[in-house]
């Protein structure tokens, strides 16, 4: 019998959670605050250092082309990388299949390594995955200029992930009503928060409660007309009874109209 805490040591914050990791040349696998040691057959250790290697080496590839790492340096990880593969494929063959499953499916990453393979319907290797040879991933880069309203709007949307006026007034060097006059149709401003939306975000939802407060604001407003106008034109299917289902004890019943029905 061996003690756990012989068969455990504190967990190592660089080695992601659920992972399996190398300690004195030994297998073990963290979980949560602490890492375990795994009393596995030689073939097993094995296999499972040689995916840990490879493992590490696709984080490492993936991490320098998020960072924009030199043409030179990714190179010479793709080759490092083939290199690990070649020789764990050789030895123990592929990562997808069964017996490498069951020797590392538990660690986080199994899955990403299995991406590495494409294999055809039948399970059988077709080819390497780009990662190999080719950049996958571009880094993340700034725009801090677009030619018009509408590319404006679209990287308002991707970048802040709402109409930002402000922003948009950076990016194109418009003032606010010339964007909104070019963006006619395609934003609308709310008449609760003043503030811009997208068509699909406004013309959706509860419609006809928008288009009474619409109403409400362009009496003393005109700058509202428009969404009233585009509300308007959205059809709205109305249900029949038989179409309404409901179910006794919903919030949204008022308890006298429970009580009247029970009576009825």
């Amino acid at each position: 019998f061996i003690d756990d805490e012989e068969t455990s040591i504190p967990a190592d914050p660089s080695v992601r959670n659920f992972s399996y990791t190398i300690v004195d040349e030994r297998v073990y696998y963290r979980e949560n605050s602490q890492m375990y040691l795994q009393e596995l057959p030689l073939t097993t250790v094995n296999r499972i250092k040689s995916m840990i290697a490879i493992r590490d080496c696709v984080r490492n590839l993936i991490e320098l082309q998020i960072d924009d790492g030199s043409d030179e340096e990714i190179k010479q990880l793709q080759l490092r990388l083939n290199s690990l593969y070649d020789n764990f494929s050789k030895n123990y063959g592929l990562i997808n299949s069964r017996t490498n499953e069951r020797a590392f499916s538990e660690d986080s990453s199994y899955y990403l390594l299995c991406s590495l393979e494409i294999l055809n319907e039948n399970k059988q290797f077709v080819r390497k995955a780009d990662m190999f040879s080719k950049r996958t991933i571009k880094p993340h880069k700034v725009i801090s200029r677009a030619d018009n309203s509408v590319d404006a709007l679209i990287l308002s949307i991707s970048e802040k992930a709402k109409v930002d006026i402000e922003y948009m007034q950076q990016l194109t060097g418009k003032k606010e009503d010339v964007l909104v006059k070019e963006l006619e149709g395609s934003i609308y401003k709310d008449p609760i928060s003043e503030e811009y939306v997208t068509a699909d975000e406004y013309l959706s939802g509860n419609v006809r409660q928008k288009l009474s407060i619409a109403r409400r604001f362009a009496e003393n407003n005109p700058e509202y007309e428009t969404n009233v106008n585009a509300l308007e034109k959205v059809k709205i299917k109305d249900l029949s009874a038989s179409e309404i289902s409901v179910r006794l004890g919903a919030t949204w019943i008022p308890t006298t109209d429970v009580e009247e029905f029970m009576f009825e």
